[in-house]
């Protein structure tokens, strides 16, 4: 066969009747999935990156999240090293009088829990991963944000998650920071979906195409 020729396959009368239905009586997205835009359009756009409060009142098409570009090394290291980036074991009187962090002001959880953006080195962006984030600072003048980061579901549990404690990165450049499709928001998973099993005819194939029909 060469190359750019085309293959049509016949899905069949009950899938061209379906497909007919769904056509006939298609309605709008529901209320769930009404306004949804596509994160691709969104990130070529360069659209406006918005702060945690920013959201409150203006918030994204409700199937967009962000998440940025963070890699996490602790997991690299020992149980004695893992903690050596929040505090000093010889410090541990501080840390009894310190209020939970969820109490505590931004500018304190920062203080405690955060790390600069100026340590990654994104030249070789491979080696980092997309993780879940939320904005809650931005400097428009040095297009720098503030960001907490969530664990991400595809990498291992970092330390500061099994502590419950947040992580945030100063600095993070906006190039760091895209938009992403929340889990099962894309039109795939719309409730109004046209969703049928697509049958093809067993004449279709050539008989010895089926060499395991009498294994079967």
């Amino acid at each position: 066969m060469k190359m750019t020729k085309k293959i049509f396959i016949d899905y069949g009368i009950e899938w061209e009747t379906a497909w007919q239905k769904h056509v006939d009586n298609w309605k709008p997205p529901s209320d769930a999935f009404f306004g949804s835009v596509s994160p691709e359009e969104m990130n070529l756009k360069q659209s406006e990156i918005r702060t945690n409060k920013e959201l409150v009142t203006n918030p994204y098409p409700p199937n967009i999240m962000t998440a940025c570009l963070f890699f996490d090394d602790d997991n690299e290291a020992d149980d004695k090293d893992e903690d050596e980036d929040f505090f000093d074991e010889d410090d541990d009187d501080i840390f009894e009088d310190r209020v939970h962090w969820s109490e505590a002001s931004l500018e304190e959880q920062l203080e405690w829990h955060s790390i600069s953006g100026d340590k990654f080195d994104f030249s070789d962006e491979s080696a980092f991963g997309y993780w879940p984030c939320r904005v809650y600072e931005k400097n428009n003048e040095r297009d720098k944000f503030t960001v907490r980061i969530f664990q991400s579901p595809h990498a291992p549990s970092t330390s500061w998650t099994r502590r419950r404690e947040p992580m945030y990165v100063r600095d993070l450049p906006r190039h760091a920071i895209t938009f992403f499709e929340r889990p099962h928001r894309s039109d795939a998973f719309l409730p109004e979906a046209f969703r049928h099993p697509i049958i093809i005819d067993d004449n279709i194939f050539p008989n010895h195409w089926k060499n395991l029909k009498d294994e079967l």
